[in-house]
């Protein structure tokens, strides 16, 4: 992510000022007003079916005496659903732990961890569902289930949830599990406020920044790969009879002569550093790496991602024509809009699967309609913050939207007709927004030319922003929340 030198947001959604305030930043009447500068304010298949019989279901049970090893005893000559892997999987586990030994090897690998596995297990939802049945389960963690392997991968969780890892690598903000891992900052808020931190030009916006991110408590601070790499490991030690924690136990104590089955070995072991270069890479994401290699070679999968024939898209014999853009926008937007019909934004940006999208923002049970309520939400149908370009009710261009014609050279609305996408480009807009930090830092650079006008971090300055006019090439008028839809939907392409 390339950043910017742009005005300090604050990303906890709090718009601030009065309602007094408020008011006097509305938008300005359609016929011809314009827009007041903003205040500012500081304020991812399938892998084989290993158990049939696994049925993920509630489950109270306490796992606070957890019983080691936690990682099995010495690995047998086969498993539940795979009698001739061992071997292959001892040769393998010992060739890919030799490239981590490399440096210019290890640097390849590392991109492929950021770019395959943390896209890829982030979006499963329930690791230890996946890895059982190959079904993604977005509603539910593994520490709410029972399934094959559940007690097991539960008081590993547990455990893992214990260790001692250090927030940061090298320097402030640097997150330790991500910063060597390829495009810094795409898939790690951490990174990408550190990357703001470093490069904002005044002591405030860097006292700001600093705020943000010393706000984050937890010893994840921003990062959220630490508990997808935690829960990844879980779920891989105790599925199949635990014949992957099994192998790797028996590689540590081959390799490293360390034993597994004793939990104070095994807690130094895992909170160890890895040389790289001028830094250090934290042991567990070794074990996330051989894990994840380990269990697509048990399945045959390669580096091939699970949504890969999945993808949220607008129809494509459309969309495709149009992603040049160069070309006409009006015929993207359309493309876009009537892909988006049906579909909820919020499922999508958290990558959830072209399946498990197909139901409206207003309908999401996964907390997608509770973001209209949010400030964006607020802003946009409670404050009046709406496209000044274009239908102000649906925020399409007129050409597109049934409810006006065109007499001449005006524009008029067309008695008792209503827009054909109603709400649909806003609400697809909040869920985006809302679902994931890395959509709010597309919006934030985009933003960053307007920065003396607009705050990326106020949703009012958000709002305003999205609803400003502009003139299309061909000479039709619309609002900046459109060219944002088509950029955040290309981003939810690309998983």
């Amino acid at each position: 992510m390339r950043p910017h030198q742009r005005s300090t947001p604050n990303f906890n959604g709090n718009p601030g000022g009065t309602n007094a305030e408020r008011k006097q930043r509305t938008r300005a009447d359609s016929t011809g007003g314009q827009l007041p500068p903003a205040k500012r304010r500081n304020e991812r298949g399938s892998p084989g079916m290993a158990s049939l019989q696994s049925v993920c279901m509630p489950e109270e049970q306490n796992h606070d005496d957890m019983n080691w090893p936690l990682f099995g005893g010495p690995v047998a000559a086969g498993s539940i659903s795979q009698p001739d892997i061992h071997p292959k999987l001892m040769e393998f586990l010992g060739e890919r732990a030799d490239i981590w030994k490399r440096p210019k090897k290890l640097k390849s690998l590392l991109e492929d961890i950021e770019e395959d596995h943390f896209d890829r297990w982030r979006s499963v939802g329930c690791q230890l569902c996946f890895v059982n049945n190959g079904v993604q389960a977005p509603d539910h963690q593994i520490t709410r289930r029972t399934s094959a392997g559940s007690d097991k991968a539960k008081m590993i969780l547990q455990w893992l949830d214990g260790l001692k890892l250090e927030r940061f690598a090298g320097r402030y903000g640097r997150c330790s599990l991500c910063s060597e891992t390829g495009k810094t900052g795409e898939t790690c808020a951490e990174l990408s406020a550190a990357a703001y931190f470093d490069t904002v030009d005044t002591e405030e916006y860097k006292a700001a920044w600093r705020t943000e991110i010393d706000s984050a408590k937890r010893p994840d601070g921003l990062c959220e790969n630490k508990k997808v790499v935690r829960e990844t490991i879980a779920a891989l030690c105790g599925y199949d009879g635990q014949i992957l924690g099994r192998g790797m136990a028996r590689l540590v104590s081959e390799k490293y002569d360390i034993d597994l089955a004793v939990k104070e070995q095994a807690t130094q072991w895992f909170e160890q550093q890895v040389e790289y270069r001028q830094n250090w890479i934290p042991q567990i994401l070794l074990v996330f790496d051989l894990l994840v290699a380990s269990f697509d070679l048990l399945h045959d999968r390669g580096t091939k991602r699970p949504m890969d024939s999945e993808i949220v898209n607008a129809p494509e014999s459309e969309a495709d024509e149009a992603d040049d853009y160069t070309r006409d926008e009006v015929k993207k937007w359309k493309a876009i809009a009537d892909g988006w019909k049906g579909k909820c934004s919020f499922c999508a940006g958290r990558d959830l699967s072209e399946e498990q999208i197909k139901h409206t923002l207003r309908n999401c049970n996964r907390g997608g309609k509770l973001q209209l309520a949010k400030g964006l939400g607020e802003a946009i149908y409670k404050e009046g913050f709406r496209a000044l370009g274009g239908c102000e009710d649906c925020a399409m261009p007129r050409e597109l939207c049934q409810a006006w014609s065109k007499q001449g050279n005006r524009w008029k609305k067309v008695p008792g007709t209503q827009c054909q996408y109603g709400t649909q480009a806003y609400d697809t807009a909040i869920g985006f927004y809302y679902s994931d930090i890395k959509y709010k830092i597309r919006l934030a650079e985009a933003m960053a030319d307007d920065e003396d006008k607009y705050d990326a971090g106020d949703e009012e300055d958000v709002a305003a922003w999205l609803g400003q006019e502009f003139i299309t090439e061909t000479g039709v008028q619309s609002s900046e929340i459109m060219r944002q839809l088509a950029e955040w939907t290309q981003m939810s392409k690309k998983r």
